[in-house]
């Protein structure tokens, strides 16, 4: 049997806003979403029991801050987001009120995404760790670089290359890696359906399919896709759709779709299966998710979504 690759949940995703608001726009004037909640669960105890619960503050339908707490290990967890101009130009991340992880996000001045950095802060070792991503935008291609560095200044050390087709939509199509580190080309296919939603995703390593998605929505609109293309930006949320986690039970298209998802799947072993449980409430907007991977027909990992509404 093939090695899962450990889950990382993200709760949403770490980009920023640009100038394509205008394009595929979710329908946030309907409803207002005061806040939600992440939790993920203790499958070791009996009934199975919250372990992490991060409450995210929503503003006008997008994020301005985050708290939460691990409570097997009583660790507190905070983040602010800084907007500048209507985009989101800072993430600061901070664990037990300790400053951990900084990213910052620059813009050209059409308000294309250019740069993204990252500033990872390790105060065991004094020693901080600088990833940054650079964009170029070509007729029908985005270039990016993604290079890493120790002071903010210097990056000497190339992590890889990405090539990304966006259609006018502001879906990505198709995503291509050149990983430095492993000498290996990746290149990840995605089709979408009438109302942009992710139904199938192909993954190559080295022109050889190792992987297959493939998913179904219903008619209710996705609350999460709506905080994020208002927090962030379609056509953002596509440039550093590859920050994601990759494990597969981290069900990534439902952070990209505008649809709440109803059906997963992945070729990636037959011991592996997929539940989604979702609440709509009166607007048609998700007000709960939960999302299940079962081994053996056995809960392997479980984490959820809880949306609270303005009345």
């Amino acid at each position: 049997m093939k090695k899962i690759i450990p889950i990382i949940i993200l709760g949403v995703l770490a980009t920023a806003c640009s100038s394509d608001d205008n394009i595929n726009k979710p329908e946030e004037q309907s409803v207002a979403v005061k806040n939600f909640i992440f939790k993920t669960f203790d499958l070791s105890t009996i009934p199975i029991s919250v372990i992490d619960s991060i409450n995210f503050s929503v503003d006008n339908n997008r994020i301005s801050s985050y708290s939460g707490i691990s409570l097997k290990t009583n660790t507190a967890s905070s983040g602010i987001y800084s907007y500048s101009n209507n985009k989101i130009v800072e993430i600061s991340d901070f664990r037990q009120g300790e400053l951990i992880r900084r990213r910052n996000y620059s813009y050209d001045n059409q308000g294309n995404l250019i740069e993204y950095i990252q500033k990872t802060i390790n105060s065991f070792s004094n020693q901080d760790t600088y990833n940054k991503q650079t964009f170029v935008y070509a007729r029908d291609t985005i270039f990016g670089r993604w290079v890493r560095g120790m002071d903010g200044i210097n990056f000497d050390t190339a992590i890889a290359d990405f090539k990304i087709v966006l259609d006018d939509d502001m879906n990505r199509l198709y995503f291509e890696r050149f990983d430095y580190l492993n000498n290996q080309t990746d290149i990840v296919l995605n089709t979408y359906d009438n109302n942009s939603n992710a139904v199938k995703q192909e993954i190559f390593n080295n022109g050889r399919e190792t992987l297959t998605f493939e998913m179904t929505y219903d008619n209710s609109k996705n609350t999460l896709y709506m905080i994020n293309a208002k927090t962030f930006s379609k056509k953002t949320l596509m440039l550093l759709y590859h920050t994601q986690s990759s494990a597969i039970n981290n069900f990534n298209p439902r952070i990209i779709s505008p649809n709440t998802l109803i059906t997963f799947n992945a070729n990636f072993s037959d011991e592996f299966t997929y539940e989604i449980s979702n609440i709509v409430n009166d607007n048609t907007f998700s007000e709960v998710n939960e999302f299940k991977t079962l081994l053996n027909n056995e809960i392997f990992t479980f984490f959820s979504y809880q949306y609270i509404f303005d009345e």
